[in-house]
């Protein structure tokens, strides 16, 4: 399914073709023996004169589904058309002009009649709705669709608009899961990111999608969520194992839960597993620059640098402007010895990532590298006193490392641990600590983190 152009006056209007869009393809994907090519896939094509053939044997599917919404007032106008990519026939089309209330039945009528069409076994339980729905009021779904709009762009303000869009649709309807979800991702993402201190993000992140999971425990992606802040902030390998394989089992075609699983088996060293659940991910999103990154990132923690810069540099190959596939390819590139290349990637980083701490933090490692020790520990202390934003206390001991100060190193990892840094679940995996790997506070402080032992057959 192609992205829905949006062909109302106002731009603004973009959040909600592009949310009905990545409904109705969440609705498709429930449906059995039905493959639908993902979000994060189909959006890859948004703005891309490319005709219909082109596209099928890029997503590797036969029939695209394309259309536009145009939105005036309390009136809404949706036309889709369902198109054949071997010969451009057109199996279906459709336009709908309703009142905006009657947004969740096009969305339902769409998905049935793409089903019809395509799966006409499938309509033997085509009496049930197919869609999902998550509430029932407009205005609240509208607020949900403008809220995952924002947190797929992945920066900051946008993160900051998408969780205001997720609460207002909360507190219209409390019960609404799917905001529920969305809010736990973006607070996720935040962690993630560095962008807010883990103590501020996770906990938020668990209480939403604990809400989500209690409302609705067939929901995939609550589970996910759940999974997410279990490994990164609590610390409980177990429980965030069980979220993410229960997540899978409820919707095995949930390519973040696969990505997300091996999040947790590269934390533990299980470096085969964890690949081959990032393959399952890409296998299942193979346009999508997270997943597509998120291989590279587990080659680099498998110490298969080559393999992780080809990856890095395939998923830059569709988007250029993806800050952590930058940054992750400075990764490699610096444990290759190739601390210019390491630079320029990270300083591409930087720019991509709006001038994120963490790129500042891999730009002083990599001037370190370089010889540049001055300059390196005059970026690293004008770190320590940033006062606006958060910086992660195991960046600033990642690049004390790299100058070759070990009791600073020692001194910020401390504080990363005081502080919960979610990046200490992969210390005992990291290169980047390669260099204090032998001093006995090395494996007390992975201790304390408490990651089981790296198996003896792990690959």
């Amino acid at each position: 399914m192609l992205p829905f152009a949006n062909m109302s006056a106002d731009p603004e209007n973009e959040c909600f073709s592009d949310g009905m869009t990545e409904e109705i393809i969440s609705t498709l994907a429930q449906v059995s023996d039905l493959h639908v090519a993902s979000r994060t896939s189909s959006f890859a094509f948004k703005r891309q004169a490319l005709d219909i053939a082109d596209v099928g044997r890029r997503l590797n599917v036969g029939t695209v589904l394309e259309g536009s919404v145009r939105r005036a007032g309390s009136r809404i106008r949706v036309t889709a058309q369902l198109v054949k990519v071997s010969d451009g026939y057109h199996l279906w089309s459709e336009r709908y002009d309703r009142e905006l209330d009657d947004v969740f039945a096009i969305q339902e009528e769409i998905a049935q009649a793409i089903v019809s069409k395509l799966r006409a076994e499938l309509l033997e339980g085509a009496a049930q709705p197919l869609v999902r729905k998550a509430t029932q009021d407009v205005e609240a779904y509208t607020l949900y669709l403008k809220g995952r709009f924002y947190w797929n762009r992945r920066n900051e303000g946008a993160l900051e608009r998408g969780v205001e869009c997720f609460e207002q649709a909360l507190a219209i309807d409390p019960g609404f899961t799917l905001a529920s979800v969305g809010l736990a991702d973006s607070h996720n993402i935040f962690g993630f990111y560095c962008l807010r201190p883990p103590q501020d993000a996770f906990p938020k992140a668990t209480a939403a999608a604990s809400r989500a999971v209690e409302l609705e425990p067939g929901l995939a992606e609550a589970h996910a969520a759940l999974g997410y802040a279990q490994l990164y902030y609590d610390w409980d390998w177990d429980a965030a194992e069980a979220s993410f394989r229960r997540a899978i089992a409820c919707d095995p075609g949930y390519a973040m839960a696969h990505h997300y699983l091996g999040n947790h088996l590269v934390a533990m060293g299980r470096m085969a597993p964890g690949k081959a659940a990032f393959r399952e991910a890409l296998r299942l999103e193979p346009l999508s620059l997270i997943v597509n990154a998120g291989l590279g990132w587990a080659m680099y923690y498998a110490r298969e640098y080559g393999d992780a810069v080809r990856q890095l540099q395939s998923t830059l190959e569709i988007d250029a402007s993806f800050g952590l596939a930058h940054l992750w390819l400075g990764w490699s590139y610096e444990q290759l010895g190739r601390a210019e290349k390491a630079l320029d990637a990270y300083q591409r980083a930087h720019i991509h990532l709006g001038g994120a701490p963490l790129a500042t933090a891999a730009i002083a490692r990599a001037q370190a590298r370089l010889g540049n020790r001055s300059r390196a520990a005059g970026t690293v202390l004008d770190l320590e006193a940033e006062t606006e934003r958060y910086v992660s206390p195991y960046d600033l001991a990642s690049v004390y490392a790299a100058l070759g100060h070990r009791e600073e190193t020692f001194t910020w990892l401390e504080r990363a641990f005081t502080g919960r840094s979610h990046l200490l679940v992969f210390l005992h995996v990291d290169p980047k600590f390669d260099s204090v790997r032998a001093d006995p506070r090395f494996e007390e402080m992975v201790a304390r983190v408490g990651v089981p032992p790296i198996p003896e057959d792990a690959a």
